[in-house]
């Protein structure tokens, strides 16, 4: 039996969902690259199959590698007619030491599933409809379920299927669908009759989405009054001496009072002591892997770089005899040490202070670049091998003396290239005889960045990893929330437990309450985005374990949100859970919750149910008139002023 829900990055440690638009193309295929000397390919051969979205299944991957993938789509039935081509990075397999099973890595020929579940294919949708193909060998009868990807509702069913003569290929219709909503598409095969012999396939891994719901039918006379409708957000207006803004809501567009000359007052409501709020490591340690560093919990682990005080770190230029550095490296990257010192003293509230190692001319290393490619020299032990070769040339031309994060610049021809190393703790005896155990990271395996995208964004994200802001969650890669969840966003705060965890907020910037001893409470709430210093988060223990944070999403200097944004979030902590990466396209909101942190969703549907862009839930976001709810409580956002006014509710 392959049952598959969202477990790893990749199913089971070993298979993938490889997931493509098929553009009604008449056939396709499919190349699975490994980039590791030695190992296995796959190829799917020329596949019949026009449709809109089309996911195929795979089983054979090894782990710690990050492979390419060549999708090749055709207008003919014998691959003559090239369509298009396109080639993605991905899949990556997980990490050996994450193998939950323990086995010892192998390598084993790519193939697709003996029986079950081959492919899942949307041949159509509309705004409220959409017909399925499903393939696969050896069952009678089967199942469909749609889930919201983005929220994990279940929206629609088409109970038990015959498939007596266990033909490869099924058409299933859905309709009545919400439009413009973003679905996970689950099926269900089995061996016999009516749901009975063996459960060959429980796989819930193929997405599609509805089409956009039509506009809104929107007055243009606007209300000029509090709750009046209004078209423009952020839009500014004066009634009868006040000033009315206009916001989204639970509504639509409406207008909302708004003063700018109030002064924020702490709320006068029972307190937790601070110390409440700060929870306890609770993932079990019988687990190795449980017990490495994970920034999830009090007390912060020592094993972390400093977060606070004076640091020392390093921005070295390197290159090699086959990619050799051009011109200026504090050219290729300007003002890379201003726009980061800005940054960690805004965000650690001035509490880190960094003293910089930028040397000017770029310092040979020995051996070709390629080497440094652990796919392409896979030799034992290459950690220490890239780190030897590169500081070993770096001492002779740079005092490493007390450096604690050092970033190597890499030349341009690299960028993109699988020449990408990082490391951290391990130490390494320099031929100076100096002892050094630096977090370290180079390169660019994505080629983001050689596109012109934020460097002092992304070295951000990647220093912060090490000095003890574990990442990823809430939210995970790509949401506008932060510069650990996306670092190529406009979106560059930090989130308020991870600021506390690591000493850049402290009491006065969070208010603790208990959930045992919680009544009714009615409060306003400083922007975690614009007045940083301030309130700008509340915390409810939950449990042991777990911890509500309520925050408020504004425009800020470094949180580039559209104008007249007001939005609150709430996120759970859960320090039982060792989990902060996922793939949102695949996995959906059912492993989101997995994750040590993530956001809840509003209880109310939203339609379209994303915002920014179709891989981020817009009920995330809450704005007012919405609320969330999780174990009894109940947090409803009131209205977006200067400050955002919520209310608390414990339900009996």
């Amino acid at each position: 039996m392959t049952q598959f829900w969202g477990d790893q990055a990749v199913f089971d440690e070993a298979s993938v969902a490889l997931q493509f638009s098929g553009k009604y193309a008449k056939s396709y295929s499919i190349l699975l690259d490994s980039p590791r000397v030695g190992s296995f390919d796959w190829f799917s051969g020329l596949v019949l199959e026009e449709a809109e979205r089309i996911t195929v299944f795979v089983t054979g991957l090894e782990c710690d590698t990050v492979y390419q993938t060549e999708y090749k789509l055709f207008s003919d039935t014998q691959g003559r007619e090239l369509k298009e081509t396109r080639i993605n990075g991905g899949p990556r397999a997980i990490d050996c030491q994450q193998q939950r099973s323990g086995n010892v890595p192998i390598k084993r020929p790519i193939v697709q599933f003996s029986e079950g579940l081959q492919s899942v294919s949307t041949v159509t949708s509309t705004r409220n409809s959409a017909v399925f193909r499903i393939h696969g060998l050896g069952f009678k009868s089967y199942k469909l379920g749609l889930y919201s990807n983005l929220d994990g509702d279940k929206i629609w069913s088409s109970g038990l299927e015959p498939n007596l003569s266990s033909a490869e290929k099924v058409e299933l219709s859905a309709g009545g669908l919400p439009c413009g909503m973003y679905f996970n598409t689950r099926v269900e095969l089995w061996s016999e009759a009516d749901g009975k012999g063996r459960l060959l396939s429980d796989i819930k891994r193929h997405n599609f989405s509805t089409d956009q719901c039509g506009k809104r039918n929107i007055n243009n006379e606007r209300q000029l009054e509090i709750g009046g409708m209004c078209g423009s957000l952020g839009e500014r207006v004066l009634v009868g001496g006040k000033t009315l803004i206009c916001r989204d809501t639970a509504l639509g567009t409406r207008f909302q009072e708004i003063d700018f000359n109030e002064t924020f007052a702490n709320p006068s409501v029972k307190r937790a002591s601070s110390e409440t709020c700060l929870l306890k490591d609770t993932r079990d340690k019988t687990i190795p892997s449980n017990r490495e560093p994970f920034a999830n919990a009090f007390p912060r682990d020592s094993r972390w770089y400093p977060a606070t005080g004076s640091v020392k770190w390093a921005i070295i230029p390197i290159d090699f005899p086959d990619a050799v550095g051009q011109g200026s490296a504090s050219e290729q990257h300007p003002r890379i040490v201003e726009e980061m010192d800005a940054w960690f003293k805004y965000f650690s509230r001035d509490k880190l202070k960094i003293e910089w190692t930028f040397p000017k001319k770029w310092i040979r290393i020995s051996q070709e670049s390629w080497k440094f490619d652990k796919y392409r020299n896979p030799i034992p032990f290459h950690e220490a091998f890239v780190r030897e070769q590169i500081f070993f040339a770096v001492d002779r031309e740079v005092d490493l003396s007390g450096i604690e994060v050092v970033f190597f610049i890499l030349p341009k021809s690299l960028y993109g290239t699988n020449v990408y190393f990082h490391g951290g703790w391990n130490q390494t005896d320099l031929p100076s005889g100096k002892k050094i155990s630096p977090w370290y990271w180079g390169g660019d395996d994505s080629n983001d960045y050689g596109r012109g995208l934020s460097w002092s964004a992304y070295w951000t994200h990647e220093i912060m990893h090490g000095i003890g802001f574990q990442g990823h969650a809430p939210g995970g890669l790509g949401w506008p929330v932060g510069v650990m969840s996306a670092q190529d966003k406009p979106i560059l705060t930090v989130n308020s437990w991870e600021a506390l965890l690591n000493g850049w907020s402290d009491s006065s910037n969070y208010l603790c309450l208990d959930s045992k001893d919680l009544g009714d409470v009615s409060l306003k709430l400083q922007s975690l985005d614009v007045d940083y210093d301030g309130l700008t988060s509340v915390m409810i223990k939950i449990s042991e374990s777990k911890l509500l944070v309520i925050e408020s999403r504004r425009p800020g200097p470094y949180s580039k949100y559209p104008d007249g944004f007001a939005r609150i979030t709430a996120y759970v902590l859960d320090t039982s859970k060792p989990y902060n990466r996922f793939i949102r396209d695949l996995e959906g909101f059912d492993w989101e919750r997995n994750q040590f942190m993530y956001y809840l969703r509003v209880d109310q549907i939203n339609s379209p149910d994303w915002i920014f862009d179709p891989s981020i839930s817009s009920r995330g976001f809450a704005v007012p008139g919405q609320t969330f709810s999780f174990e009894g409580l109940k947090i409803e956002f009131l209205s977006a002023g200067k400050y955002d006014s919520i209310r608390i509710t414990k339900r009996p």
